[in-house]
């Protein structure tokens, strides 16, 4: 009852049809929200007040919001005029938001596939399966966003941020992928 309160409290002037939805412990998050909306979805997550969020892949790629179950329901997406399967990379960030350390001691991530792919995943959820970045692809714009939104003010803390990047554990395991040479 205390939890239906907050979130009733918590949620005056959301959009009508989502605020129906998170007073009963349920929630949404996609690119069409606005950005308030999305703000309420995620202190109410955050918080321990919305036990349930249904969410886009962007979600997993862009907000911090941990999570103790993580369903992915198809790993196939629209791109293109025609339906690909995500990378894997895409997915690892996606079932990523299971059991972070800080938050919970286990956790648990479901991909729901077709039978075709099934091995596909089984190998890369026990690891044997080698993911690679691809954010050398586009890391000047990201260097840039970080150093727009004052992340990153001075080098030190830009080599810092690159050194935390999964490219950084990449390269020093297969720089020749990133056109780099042996032992570097």
């Amino acid at each position: 009852k205390q939890w239906y309160q907050r979130r009733v409290a918590i949620t005056a002037g959301v959009d009508c049809k989502l605020r129906e939805l998170l007073v009963c412990g349920v929630g949404y998050h996609h690119a069409g929200l606005t950005p308030s909306d999305k703000g309420v979805v995620e202190t109410l997550f955050t918080a321990g007040y919305l036990p349930v969020i249904c969410a886009t892949s962007t979600l997993a790629m862009g907000v911090n919001l941990p999570a103790h179950l993580v369903i992915v329901k198809s790993t196939l997406h629209y791109a293109g005029g025609k339906f690909k399967e995500y990378s894997p990379a895409d997915i690892m960030q996606m079932i990523g938001r299971a059991g972070r350390p800080q938050f919970d001691t286990s956790a648990v991530a479901v991909i729901m596939t077709q039978n075709s792919t099934k091995n596909l995943y089984n190998n890369l959820v026990s690891g044997t399966q080698i993911i690679e970045s691809n954010i050398h692809h586009n890391l000047t714009e990201h260097l840039n966003s970080e150093i727009v939104l004052k992340t990153l003010t001075h080098v030190k803390t830009a080599t810092q941020w690159m050194t935390s990047l999964f490219l950084y554990v990449r390269i020093t395991k297969n720089p020749t992928r990133y056109g780099l040479p042996p032992n570097v």
